[in-house]
């Protein structure tokens, strides 16, 4: 089966990302190595390194197939490494792997292994990676108020019914709990004010006068889950289901902007290379900022 210019393109970029993630060895590309009866044998790629003071020599195999890679690429793979006495080697697929073909690899210590797709490269197999949201939102607000003095209380009024002048009670709290630092916490919080002097509450038509006001509410969880493809200059191993990148690297993903878009999840959150993110619901949505009741 011949190359083509498409083929060639695809070796040149594993070598490119190899010279990347191994600086320190030499890379070539299309390099024909006499083997252990005399016969030149071509590999795409070939690595030659130290350890320890003591010479390696790595060779890749590269497919640029639309099939996916299968048992006799990894049988002839393996018989030209034996036959050159590599030290390691590695298949490069643009399409993937068959299970039986990575678990061959696997036994026989040979990597297996695909580019993400990035500007300069387009993969004919997609790397998908499962990005956890964690969706944070504020529930059950409730206010204890403490003052002196004879009060008719109806059990039905919210802290929604409640005024300092003209100053909702909740949009100061909701104000309050957007302005707090992110923290990956969950369960009830309380924030106790206390004036300076006596202060009266309005309360549907009724007044209330106050000493202190005790603002309560739950911060609860709902976890949130997608896949996306991820791009970048990076290598997926296929046994270690991992990524491995050079320095200073970047990678570029999509996912949607809008949280109500993600899938409700309920399970574990998965260990590995999976992406975790939080947001927290605002609750105050007015131009300008409340009064400050905590001046009063």
């Amino acid at each position: 089966m011949g190359k083509g210019k498409q083929g060639t393109a695809f070796e040149v970029a594993v070598m490119d990302i190899q010279k990347l993630i191994d600086p320190n060895s030499n890379v070539s590309h299309d390099e024909k190595i006499i083997d252990k009866y005399g016969h030149p044998r071509q590999f795409d790629v070939v690595i030659r390194g130290e350890l320890g003071g003591r010479k390696l020599l790595g060779v890749i195999e590269c497919k640029d197939w639309k099939a996916k890679v299968d048992l006799p690429v990894v049988d002839a793979f393996i018989t030209k490494m034996r036959d050159i006495n590599a030290n390691f080697g590695m298949i490069f697929s643009n399409s993937g792997f068959t299970r039986t073909a990575i678990e061959k690899c696997a036994k026989n210590d040979i990597g297996v292994k695909s580019l993400l797709q990035n500007d300069n490269l387009v993969t004919k197999v997609k790397i998908k990676y499962h990005v956890y949201l964690k969706c944070y939102d504020w529930r059950g607000f409730k206010v204890r108020i403490f003052g002196s003095g004879p009060v008719n209380w109806d059990p039905e009024n919210t802290i929604n019914d409640m005024f300092i002048g003209e100053q909702n009670l909740l949009e100061w709290f909701q104000y309050h709990l957007d302005s707090m630092p992110y923290l990956d916490v969950e369960g009830p919080y309380e924030k106790e004010v206390e004036f300076s002097f006596p202060q009266v509450i309005q309360v549907r038509g009724h007044s209330v006068v106050v000493q202190r006001i005790v603002f309560m509410a739950t911060r609860v969880m709902q976890l949130r889950h997608t896949d996306t493809d991820i791009k970048g200059n990076g290598v997926f191993d296929w046994n270690e289901n991992s990524m491995s990148f050079p320095e200073n690297w970047m990678i570029d993903m999509k996912v949607p902007d809008d949280p109500s878009q993600w899938e409700e999840y309920n399970g574990p959150i998965r260990e590995g290379f999976d992406i975790r993110f939080g947001v927290t619901a605002l609750q105050y949505s007015k131009e300008h900022p409340p009064l400050n009741i905590e001046k009063l």
